[in-house]
């Protein structure tokens, strides 16, 4: 079976595969722990902590892993002028999409501690894309680099309004239907470009933002674990 690991700014999630079906999964070192680490074969580990627990409880149970980079085996080219700067999240969620629709014009979004846009040509080519602050970061920020604004939570609210009526509020309409007009812009401009265009969007926040998106937009929770499971798979060779 195959193990894989993606390790984000603030999250851990991980899903163990048998060939290509889903068995298992969790998001927490935790629960990996319980892991039966007797059926696992292999791993791959997406990253952008540069040392993690993860690497150590991989090493102990003597589990051979591959760390995702742009310089592996991958199912699609990178027409990227710095490909070692793309994060592995963004490489391990194009091939996902891949994987669901190969030869296919895909724009992949990930809702997460960022927002990224990621497209990839009917041709297997990763174009580029866009990088913008998610949800959370915008309160943050709107915190941190203001003398009195408050720190607003996040909320999967079931509306969002257009007019804030107090601080709070207007905060929060004006960080959602930021997010919101920014996602359905992007969406609008790469559809004018790459013809039959999917949307996949993946990521923390992808729930809320696609029950309030208008897009026709396939809401795909484990993506990037499934983009990671058909990269090691084309590249588990070189752990033989």
């Amino acid at each position: 079976m195959n193990l894989c690991i993606d390790i984000g700014n603030t999250a851990l999630k991980f899903g163990l595969f048998n060939e290509n079906e889903l068995l298992q999964q969790g998001k927490s070192l935790d629960e990996l722990k319980v892991v039966d680490v007797s059926k696992v074969n292999v791993a791959i580990l997406s990253s952008v902590v540069p040392q993690h627990p993860v690497n150590e409880w991989l090493n102990s149970n003597g589990i051979p892993f591959i760390p995702l980079s742009h310089s592996l085996l991958l199912p699609f080219s990178i027409a990227y002028t710095t490909p070692e700067t793309l994060g592995t999240d963004r490489i391990a969620a194009v091939a996902g999409a891949m994987k669901r629709f190969p030869k296919k014009n895909c724009l992949v979004i990930t809702a997460g501690s960022c927002i990224t846009y990621n497209l990839v040509s009917d041709n297997a080519m990763f174009v580029g894309g866009a990088i913008s602050p998610g949800i959370n970061m915008r309160f943050k920020a709107l915190h941190q680099f203001t003398a009195q604004l408050p720190l607003v939570a996040v909320e999967q609210k079931a509306e969002v309004q257009w007019i804030g009526h107090n601080t709070q509020s207007s905060i929060e309409t004006g960080v959602y239907r930021a997010v919101l007009n920014e996602i359905e812009g992007f969406i609008l401009q790469f559809e004018a470009d790459f013809e039959n265009l999917n949307i996949l969007i993946c990521g923390g926040d992808a729930p809320f933002l696609v029950s309030h998106l208008k897009n026709n937009i396939f809401a795909t929770p484990s993506l990037i674990l499934e983009g990671l499971n058909y990269i090691l798979q084309l590249n588990a060779n070189k752990l033989s």
